[in-house]
């Protein structure tokens, strides 16, 4: 298409690079001055009307020796599954991010040979906390308490190192509509009425939301908060944790997270993020299938299935053959085919994929079945047989 109209919408402009710190933007409309927001976010809303523009600069620096980004990513509802390995599954542009799951940060010892110890029973990486009535430092979590929210449960005492709940997607608020020669555009009764002080980064949760109206004009900001984004950064200190408020210990993370006073950066080593399913409080039954996560111990039924090697669903479906179903053999039905089973076809280099890198599944141990009655159609999977870790951490 060599034009089209906008969405009318707030969409999500996202400028990320591993090697990168954001430090902030600077927005430039039509009918307005720049604006600049001092902001590590990588995530900046606009709102595109036609026959408008904006022009947004981002600014980042390198960061130094010694100082990472931390460990960020999406928890996303996996619509189409494509990929055998877990570790690779990318999300498609319709796949929606999940909101309000828990992300827990655990660390991870070595053993003789330079690899993360695993625990017996279920073979999964081993995570270590912080104590919450010592502070002390790498408490070993209770093989059975994987898959479970260490946080909110206060009959756990080792806590994780950081903790973030994944995001929902928020309006930018305290909008001010102009005219084209950068004036308050009055008289539209659609629209709030704007602050009088504007909070150029929209962020402000006490102002009215910004509408999706075309009186509106270009809009940008946002707090730059996505659907199922998170982000582990820091690692929270003795001190913060044993005195922390114990009723919300949520709260008490979420203040700590990149402020020096009460945690500490987190230095470049490997790492456990563990994501807790959340328990299905309406069909609760005990179940144990390991795709649920966590289950070494509690095994309450959970809201989803973490995606795995057996999770492929795109060999059912409408069949295609050639135009007039012409095929080499001559056969109209085409071919017989089947996939191939090969390992050589798998990919298993684990090396940097999109903008960060390819973190191996470190969950318990599952052998893999040939239950799969999409895989079947397509001759079965390359993984049958194979143990191989459940990828909710």
């Amino acid at each position: 298409l060599s034009q089209a109209y906008p969405l009318g919408q707030f969409l999500i402009f996202e400028a990320y690079n591993g090697r990168y710190r954001n430090t902030g933007y600077t927005y430039d409309t039509d009918n307005d001055l720049p604006h600049t927001v001092v902001s590590g976010q990588v995530d900046i809303n606009f709102l595109p009307i036609i026959g408008l523009s904006v022009k947004i600069d981002v600014g980042v620096t390198a960061y130094v020796p010694g100082e990472n980004g931390g460990i960020a990513g999406t928890v996303t509802y996996d619509v189409t599954r494509n990929e055998f390995d877990p570790a690779y599954s990318a999300q498609e542009d319709y796949q929606p991010g999940v909101p309000g799951i828990p992300m827990q940060l655990w660390r991870t010892q070595k053993d003789v040979n330079g690899d993360p110890v695993t625990y017996p029973g279920s073979g999964a990486v081993k995570q270590f906390g912080r104590s919450k009535t010592t502070g002390a430092d790498m408490c070993e979590r209770p093989d059975g308490l994987r898959g479970t929210n260490a946080v909110t449960d206060p009959s756990q005492d080792c806590k994780p190192y950081d903790y973030y709940v994944t995001e929902s997607w928020t309006r930018p608020t305290g909008c001010m509509a102009l005219d084209v020669y950068g004036n308050k555009l009055e008289g539209e009764l659609a629209l709030p009425e704007p602050p009088a002080t504007i909070d150029y980064s929209h962020s402000d949760p006490t102002q009215p939301d910004c509408l999706e109206a075309p009186m509106n004009g270009v809009q940008v900001g946002g707090d730059g908060s996505v659907d199922g984004n998170y982000a582990l950064a820091s690692l929270i200190k003795a001190d913060t944790l044993t005195f922390g408020d114990p009723e919300n210990l949520e709260e008490v993370y979420a203040n700590a997270q990149g402020d020096p006073a009460l945690s500490d950066p987190m230095p470049s080593d490997d790492y456990v993020a563990e994501a807790v399913n959340p328990v299905d409080t309406v069909n609760s039954v005990s179940i144990d299938e390991p795709d649920m996560g966590g289950f070494s111990g509690v095994k309450t039924k959970r809201l989803y299935r973490f995606t795995d090697e057996t999770s492929i669903d795109v060999m059912t479906g409408d069949t295609y053959v050639p135009q007039d179903g012409y095929t080499d053999g001559g056969d109209p039905e085409g071919p017989a085919w089947n996939l191939s089973t090969s390992q050589d076809n798998v990919r298993q280099d684990h090396n940097t994929f999109g903008a960060g890198t390819v973190a191996k599944c470190a969950g318990t141990m599952q052998t893999i079945v040939d239950d799969n009655e999409d895989l079947a159609g397509g001759g079965g999977s390359p993984y049958v047989g194979q143990t191989v870790p459940v990828c909710d951490a």
